[in-house]
């Protein structure tokens, strides 16, 4: 095992496709640390200052930003395993300005705060009270973020219904309704038609055109929310095999695979 921070770091990230063997480095790494190794791990974020390759990866992670998005998610976690020296290096980034690293910052106070290591609800409060200071894409993975806390808070549902209610005038979000069926399907319940009406293409500019993520999203959660309704399931099917698309097609195996209730159907029936 290296002894040097920055080592450790590529150490840690050169095991990523691997949860279990990445998650035991992280922790072997942030025990090893001292507290000032440890602060000295954020440098190590940007190119060219990322993590150098140990050599079981020397080959892979080639391509533009991979290596440096590996080697950050790397360091997220050594910092989840060390709270009481890196929370306020965690705090400054997630509540800072946005950069690539804050949404693993946000993801990584949210895991401390779900698993009770730091306060939970004033955690909660927190990471809504700076939503609208957020771009787009760092908020929309904030909420997605949130939505994993269990038990949930009702903070949390009443957030995402708002925002939700906020945009069925113009185009249902799909993202966001999952997002709720995860924490609330009772709630996310309520929007059933919505979701037919995405899934139907009623917001697509090209009718004709092969199906969109929003498209199959909407399937399937329209059928993690009423697994007895046979017309998703018709949709899914479909989709998964006759998809043009092959990253779609991908998209909509993946969900199947992982939807008990799915996986049986199409198992039982050989329709894929």
């Amino acid at each position: 095992m290296p002894t040097h921070e920055a080592e450790l770091a590529g150490w840690v990230a050169a095991a990523i496709n691997d949860k279990p063997t990445f998650q035991e480095r992280a922790k072997q790494a942030a025990a090893q640390l001292d507290a000032t190794q440890i602060k000295k791990l954020v440098k190590y974020f940007i190119y060219p200052n990322n993590p150098p390759k140990p050599a079981e990866v020397e080959n892979q992670y080639s391509r533009l930003g991979e290596w440096q998005s590996m080697s950050q998610w790397a360091i997220f976690e050594i910092f989840y395993n060390r709270p009481d020296d890196t929370l306020p290096i965690i705090r400054d980034i997630a509540f800072g300005e946005y950069d690539w690293t804050q949404m693993s910052a946000i993801h990584t106070l949210c895991r401390l705060a779900n698993e009770g290591k730091i306060e939970r609800e004033k955690t909660i409060d927190e990471i809504i009270a700076f939503l609208p200071q957020m771009r787009d894409t760092a908020s929309e993975y904030t909420i997605n973020t949130l939505s994993l806390f269990v038990p949930t808070s009702p903070r949390i549902v009443e957030l995402i219904t708002g925002l939700i209610d906020e945009g069925l005038e113009w185009e249902p979000d799909v993202n966001l309704i999952t997002s709720l069926a995860r924490i609330a399907p009772e709630a996310a319940r309520t929007y059933r038609q919505p979701l037919y009406d995405v899934m139907n293409g009623k917001y697509e500019s090209k009718p004709d055109q092969p199906a969109s993520y929003n498209q199959l999203q909407a399937a399937i959660t329209l059928s993690l929310l009423y697994p007895e309704d046979q017309t998703p399931i018709k949709f899914i099917a479909h989709w998964a095999a006759h998809h043009p698309n092959d990253e779609r097609r991908g998209f909509i195996r993946l969900a199947i695979d992982e939807t008990p209730h799915l996986k049986k159907f199409f198992n039982e029936t050989k329709d894929i």
